[in-house]
């Protein structure tokens, strides 16, 4: 402490050795003050209405002792100092509820208000104390020894967003709608005389009493705290009851009410701080359940120890160990049981708490993941002399971290956001955007979040994460022979074992936080058919409506060869799979004609099947390269509607490359003309087509989304 005679009169013994403590200015030892606001605002409805609104903040309130400005009289004397109370690591909840009413006797309307919302960070804009440090103080007449200002007016200031759910009731009967406003409660408050009237922060490092003087009576926070606060042993301590006039409704007076009570004390800060998880790690689960190590630490220089206390909460309990592998539900992340020099885990509520045996500078807990979308929160705390004091990260002075390590309270560890390109999505985001020429470019997504794809699923007995930029479809191969040229859409196909869907075909059966729903899987199966080479059940749709994908025993490989298909098998599988993502064939039109050409007999043309001739716009139609027309048919119809027979061997069997138009290519391709006494071109342009466009993984889609087909 400076040497000087310190004199303070009538002071308490308790205020003595607070104000003592704070003239030592900012020495070895750094102090605060921790406690508790209790903030309530309410407000009565217009005259029409009755009800009333309100709004409540508890806040954990952190200062730490900032900046000093000396103070000084005419003379040059030092009589006092103001000092800057900054925010040391806040945090607030706060909840919103009202209900208002409105009966005009025909017709009833209800306003419901509610929201709610929690976070850290700054609670205080503007905060000072000033300390007498003379018994000559010019200021001595408006400004008591302790004198204290706290005010929140932070931008942005602590908000949640409120939702308003409106219901009118009439004759003809009743309807509600809701409506939401973004971050509308905020917390507003000015404890002390002088929250406007004077700023320290602004100041030089001294300034004059006399030139500060007239300002100590400056305007306060209208509808908050009037009185001069002084701090009392070692305590800020009060209450006020505010108002605001809100004018009038209907002759009468409305008024905006503020309630406030807080109690803080003043502590030792000690430096103690909380390592951030290691960005590249990421939780995993089922046999290769693995571990982080979080260090928390009382900086050297301070040349203390404590006991130190870690807490792990809001810890997720996703069923299973990913998507589609495990069943239990217990808490995915949980404290290594039998740590060296740790007492036993214990449970209180939802949280686990483990402690240090031994008071050291250092301790480090090792946390146990079982889920590879496991996520959980992580505080630690001190106690050098008592007192339970929080450890605050270095990058952000935050009180706790995530674990894996996740900025944006996603579920999702950033580095993997990072890897994949994917920053700023919500957990429950489904924006998969490739291949860009496939599927609808209004709907992206393959049926799977974001923080599905992040915690993956098993593939053939394997955990694989999902690619969150490619669409992924699931199929389960009973058959042995892959896709064929299925995989030509360039989506991200993954193969399938038993128990890896349910009974349903659900792929993440597991689902829970972050779902937007069930994602089917395709299941692919050889069976005897009566005719067809292949069929989709019960037809052409998207993988949540198709049951199942059959192919003629008569096409496939023996059962067990598990010979990859190639040739016209590639085809089939890549045009059978392709309905089963709601492709469609280029047409479907039923031929018409009103003569044949002469090579083809009056029985010929009396039994040719309408569904299986080809024609303008039909299936036949199109880019003779794409899997989704069948094989060459007997006969087509020419546009002069006469009969012909379709040219041997002029589609190939083993097309493999999906359309991206209706253009006719090959022999469907123009200009108009005859060819060995053929109308070409033969099909022409399909009416369907577009087959990459047309692709539908999400969602429960039936025949191409077209009516009537």
């Amino acid at each position: 402490m400076p040497a000087m005679k310190l004199k303070l009169g009538m002071c308490s013994i308790g205020t003595a050795v607070l104000l003592a403590a704070l003239a030592a200015g900012a020495g070895e030892e750094r102090y605060g003050w921790e406690g508790k606001l209790d903030f309530r605002c309410w407000a009565e409805p217009l005259a029409c209405l009755t009800g009333v609104g309100d709004t409540r903040w508890q806040v954990n309130i952190r200062l730490a002792e900032g900046r000093r400005v000396d103070c000084r009289d005419a003379r040059g004397k030092l009589v006092g100092q103001f000092v800057e109370l900054r925010d040391g690591g806040s945090d607030w909840s706060g909840k919103e509820q009202g209900y208002f009413k409105h009966d005009t006797g025909y017709v009833t309307t209800e306003y419901l208000y509610s929201g709610q919302g929690a976070a850290q960070g700054p609670v205080l804009s503007l905060g000072w104390m000033y300390v007498r440090l003379a018994e000559k103080d010019p200021l001595a007449d408006v400004l008591p020894n302790g004198a204290y200002a706290l005010n929140c007016g932070a931008t942005p200031p602590p908000a949640f967003d409120t939702t308003l759910l409106t219901t009118i009731t009439e004759r003809s009967g009743v309807k509600s709608y809701s409506t939401s406003f973004k971050k509308l409660a905020m917390l507003q408050y000015g404890i002390g005389q002088l929250p406007l009237a004077l700023n320290p922060g602004r100041w030089t490092n001294s300034v004059l009493a006399t030139e500060k003087k007239p300002w100590v009576t400056g305007r306060c926070m209208e509808g908050h705290d009037q009185q001069m606060r002084a701090a009392e042993n070692g305590r800020m301590s009060g209450s006020y009851h505010g108002s605001v006039r809100m004018g009038k409704s209907l002759g009468r007076d409305r008024t905006l009410r503020n309630d406030m009570t807080w109690e803080l004390q003043r502590v030792r800060l000690v430096k103690a701080h909380l390592d951030e998880a290691d960005r590249f790690w990421r939780p995993q689960g089922g046999p290769k359940s693995n571990t982080v190590s979080i260090a928390a630490w009382v900086e050297p220089e301070e040349k203390m120890v404590g006991k130190f206390r870690f807490t792990l909460s809001e810890v997720s309990a996703e069923k299973g160990w990913c998507l589609n592998a495990g069943s239990g539900t217990e808490p995915d992340l949980c404290f290594v049981p039998g740590q060296a020099g740790f007492e036993a885990p214990r449970a209180e509520g939802s949280t686990w708490i483990i402690e240090t045996l031994n008071t050291s500078d250092r301790a480090t807990a090792v946390i146990q993941a079982s889920d590879y979308g496991a996520w959980g929160r992580l505080k630690a705390e001190v106690n050098v002399d008592g007192t339970w004091r929080t450890c605050t990260t270095t990058a952000d002075g935050a009180t706790s971290i995530t674990l894996p390590l996740d900025k944006n309270d996603n579920h999702v560890a950033d580095q993997w956001e990072e890897d994949w390109s994917v920053p700023g999505q919500a957990a429950t985001d489904d924006k998969d955007p490739k291949p860009k020429d496939v599927g609808d470019p209004n709907e992206p997504g393959d049926g799977f979040s974001l923080f599905e794809e992040y915690r993956g699923v098993v593939e053939r007995g394997r955990w694989t994460e999902m690619d969150p930029t490619t669409r992924d479809v699931f199929v389960r191969d009973e058959i042995g022979c892959g896709v064929g040229c299925f995989e030509n859409l360039q989506l991200d196909v993954k193969l399938l074992d038993d128990g890896e869907y349910d009974a349903n075909r659900v792929v993440n059966f597991n689902r829970g936080y972050g779902t937007t729903g069930p994602q089917k899987g395709i299941r692919l199966r050889a069976g005897a058919l009566a005719g067809n080479e292949g069929e989709v059940r019960p037809g052409v749709g998207s993988p949540n409506t198709v049951t199942e994908v059959v192919l003629n025993t008569s096409s496939v490989p023996r059962e067990g060869d598990r010979i990859p298909a190639t040739g016209s098998l590639a085809c089939l599988l890549g045009h059978e799979l392709a309905h089963a993502v709601n492709v469609m064939h280029h047409g479907n039109e039923y031929a018409t004609w009103k003569s044949h050409a002469p090579d083809i007999t009056d029985a010929e043309a009396r039994t040719a099947n309408p569904i299986m001739v080809a024609m303008r716009g039909g299936k036949w139609s199109g880019n003779v390269g794409c899997p989704m027309l069948y094989d060459t048919p007997r006969f087509f119809v020419g546009a002069d509607r006469v009969l012909y027979r379709f040219p041997r061997d002029s589609i190939a069997e083993d097309r493999s490359a999906y359309c991206k138009d209706r253009a006719g290519t090959g022999i469907n391709a123009g200009p108009a003309r005859v060819e060995h006494d053929l109308p070409y071109p033969l099909c022409g342009d399909a009416s369907a087509g577009q087959c990459r466009q047309n692709v539908d993984i999400k969602g429960n889609h039936r025949n191409g989304d077209q009516a009537g087909w």
